[in-house]
């Protein structure tokens, strides 16, 4: 488990980690168990549904997927170590470039689409369908580029939902500079910047800052004999909010 964080904190949002509790315990068992760690509040997932049936009937066990979606690897995770560090750089590095068979004219558009760049790589598509060879490629690429940039602004409307604030915040920001020149979607982020910070999220965003504060004090020095009253604090200043519930959901691990 250590080394799965480490590589989650290593590559960031290039890979995601999910951890699945498969031993019988109840949601909330897992969660408290999860919490007690400081695991909870990095980028890694943790879950007590199974995705799929690995096949695995011992423990520890794991299963690496591509970026497709394909097995690379599974097994015990503490005898492969080394092979499984490979296999993470190697999809990290693939991931970073075109799919197998993109025309070498929508090379440059893919590039930009895999640093984020939805913008450029939107251009890029559509200026390279004015070769006929590619026109029904780049018409493709440039659907897939537009959609994903609108499933990146579905992402912070559930951040907001869900009370994660400064998240939803974090990514209109980098979602402003990535969409500039592409008016409808701009048209979205600004709707959504506005939501933000309306009087409509001014006690969520109270709520968020204060937990968001205890959080990254539990984070690096680990919960103590006080932080159950703190989260009990905080739940009971911002009643109503998704951070005053996680607050005293969490105030209740700890008991």
């Amino acid at each position: 488990m250590p080394a799965s964080l480490k590589l989650q904190e290593e590559y960031g949002d290039q890979i995601q980690v999910i951890f699945v509790e498969s031993q019988g315990a109840t949601p909330a068992a897992a969660e408290k168990f999860a919490f007690q760690r400081s695991w909870l509040n990095g980028p890694s997932m943790w879950t007590s549904e199974r995705p799929f049936d690995s096949g695995a009937r011992g423990l520890p066990s794991f299963v690496l997927l591509s970026n497709e979606g394909e097995v690379l690897l599974k097994g015990n995770p503490m005898a492969m170590k080394g092979q499984i560090e490979e296999a993470v750089e190697a999809e990290v590095r693939k991931g970073k470039k075109a799919p197998e068979g993109t025309p070498k004219a929508l090379e440059k558009a893919w590039k930009e689409f895999r640093k984020g760049e939805y913008s450029k790589a939107i251009v890029l598509a559509k200026k390279a369908g004015s070769k006929p060879e590619v026109a029904e490629d780049s018409a493709v690429a440039a659907e897939l580029f537009e959609a994903r940039a609108g499933a990146a602004l579905d992402k912070v409307v559930w951040c907001m939902e869900n009370g994660y604030l400064t998240l939803a915040q974090e990514r209109l920001n980098v979602l402003t500079k990535s969409l500039k020149g592409q008016d409808e979607l701009l048209a979205r982020v600004s709707a959504l910047k506005q939501e933000l910070e309306s009087e409509a999220h001014e006690a969520e965003w109270a709520a968020c800052k204060a937990f968001e504060k205890l959080m990254s004090k539990v984070n690096r020095k680990g919960a103590d004999d006080r932080t159950a009253g703190s989260l009990d604090a905080i739940a009971e200043k911002h009643p109503g909010t998704k951070n005053g519930e996680r607050a005293a959901r969490m105030a209740g691990m700890l008991r």
